[in-house]
């Protein structure tokens, strides 16, 4: 049954993490500063359901660490898979 639940959640306005909040203000767009104050407490996410109902999926991997090729996204990715 949690499987299940999980499959038909949707899309929905989320609280972040404190950790998510930190790790996002040291991002370009908020300044690259750690001014936790400049990023938003909120985001809208898609959940499964969308993604099990599109047509088309894609993934990108374009938030990377120092300049390398890490992304948290591939491992996301694998998964996934």
């Amino acid at each position: 049954a949690p499987l299940e639940e999980w499959k038909n959640m949707s899309a929905r306005i989320c609280t972040l993490s404190p950790f998510t909040l930190a790790q996002n203000s040291l991002h370009g767009s908020f300044g690259k500063s750690g001014n936790l104050a400049a990023v938003p407490p909120k985001a809208a996410t898609i959940g499964p359901l969308e993604v099990i109902n599109s047509k088309h999926r894609i993934d990108h991997h374009g938030i990377t660490v120092h300049g390398t090729s890490t992304a948290w996204q591939r491992f996301i990715t694998r998964l996934v898979l």
